[in-house]
């Protein structure tokens, strides 16, 4: 009896030592081309879905090349940034907040990213005058074709120094 009980909590040791350290992976995108959607609808006061009377959605997608890593599989990247209310209020928690998501399809590295509300009517009007040439985005190394993103810095030059592709 004595030696059953033994071997479950040596058991739960390993399990709790078994944590990996994550990698993280800066992304540099050379941006060719770029998208703005905005969306506006007023809500139904029967469906117990909806929070408020109206609901908006504005997207700012950027798309391109993929520089940093060097990766064979994936050579174009789409990156697509969604406006969140409230999200600069936010208070810091236990665990580390990301901002999005990125997966790998088709030859294809999208990310999907939440941008403060405030900033992403800033961040299209920068975007409208044509001269946004990188998106940076730091998040984990792609594990089984996903990652998660902490960070995402959005440049109107090129710093080769900064940003080398070798």
């Amino acid at each position: 009896m004595a030696e059953t009980a033994k071997r479950s909590t040596s058991r739960k040791k390993r399990k709790r030592t078994s944590s990996k350290r994550q990698e993280f992976v800066q992304y540099l995108i050379r941006v060719s081309s770029w998208e703005y959607d905005y969306a506006l609808r007023a809500g139904n006061p029967k469906s117990s879905l909806d929070q408020s009377a109206y609901e908006e959605l504005a997207t700012l997608t950027f798309s391109g090349e993929l520089l940093q890593p060097k990766v064979p599989k994936f050579d174009r990247v789409e990156v697509t940034c969604s406006g969140r209310a409230g999200m600069l209020d936010q208070t810091l928690g236990d665990s580390q907040l990301t901002i999005g998501s990125a997966w790998a399809r088709d030859g294809q590295l999208f990310g999907y990213i939440f941008a403060p509300q405030e900033r992403l009517a800033e961040l299209a009007t920068v975007a409208g005058t044509g001269q946004v040439q990188v998106v940076c985005f730091t998040g984990t190394k792609l594990r089984y074709r996903t990652a998660e993103i902490y960070s995402i810095s959005i440049s109107t030059r090129v710093d080769e120094e900064e940003f080398r592709t070798e």
